[in-house]
């Protein structure tokens, strides 16, 4: 069981290097020409970059079975799923940006951050449920944003949606304010997730590794379609 668990460990411990690597690269130095203004940027190029790492192909959008209450829906979406050898790795990505000029271009202005931060805390949940049902091996969390208030502490009955670095993100979150989308209103997060900010510009991002050993059922391979939202 140890070997079993330090192999686990080894192997999430190198595709997040990768995904470190790609993020680091082409997200948190951006330079005019090469910008990021949208997510669905963002979830293109790391499956682009993923692929040349890896030498596999990730599949974009696919839809699974999958109920998750409080919601009412019937099927998940997973930004990026990839094969690597037996294993079957997703990865959810939130990409919140404020309204900064850099040079001639300028970033869309998200707001909304409390909200924002369920919403990311929301998504490592959804991993979990990949993961346990069997969808997923495991699971990868990146949030990448110029947004300080992000790394910043809130205040007041929202502070256990902190995303400050080195706080441990575990547990019942029920957030009770009305603006709050209700899908994530009330949910519970099984594993202990550590908050890591890397980068030092105006780009900074967390990487969340959701393991494997959260689900019983092994992973089914995925198919080279993908769904749409």
């Amino acid at each position: 069981m140890k070997n079993g668990t330090a192999k686990v460990a080894k192997e999430s411990s190198d595709i997040r290097a990768i995904l470190k690597a790609i993020v680091t690269k082409h997200f948190l130095n951006q330079r005019n020409g090469s910008r990021y203004f949208c997510e669905k940027q963002i979830q293109f190029k790391l499956g682009l970059e993923l692929c040349k790492k890896l030498r596999n192909e990730p599949v974009f959008e696919q839809a699974f079975p999958l109920a998750l209450p409080p919601t009412k829906a019937t099927r998940q979406y997973m930004d990026l799923a990839v094969n690597i050898g037996n294993k079957r790795i997703g990865i959810e990505i939130k990409y919140k940006t404020t309204n900064k000029i850099q040079g001639s271009e300028s970033y869309q202005h998200h707001g909304a951050q409390t909200n924002g931060r369920a919403q990311c805390l929301f998504d490592i949940y959804r991993l979990e449920k990949f993961v346990k049902t069997g969808h997923m091996t495991n699971g990868y969390f990146i949030f990448i944003t110029n947004d300080k208030t992000y790394w910043s502490d809130c205040i007041g009955d929202k502070q256990i949606y902190n995303l400050t670095d080195g706080t441990e993100k575990t547990g019942l979150f029920n957030a009770n304010w009305d603006s709050c989308p209700e899908y994530c209103k009330d949910f519970t997060l099984f594993g202990k997730y550590a908050i890591n900010w890397f980068g030092a510009s105006s780009f900074r991002c967390i990487i969340i590794s959701v393991p494997g050993l959260i689900g019983p059922k092994r992973a089914r391979k995925i198919s080279s379609k993908s769904g749409k939202r």
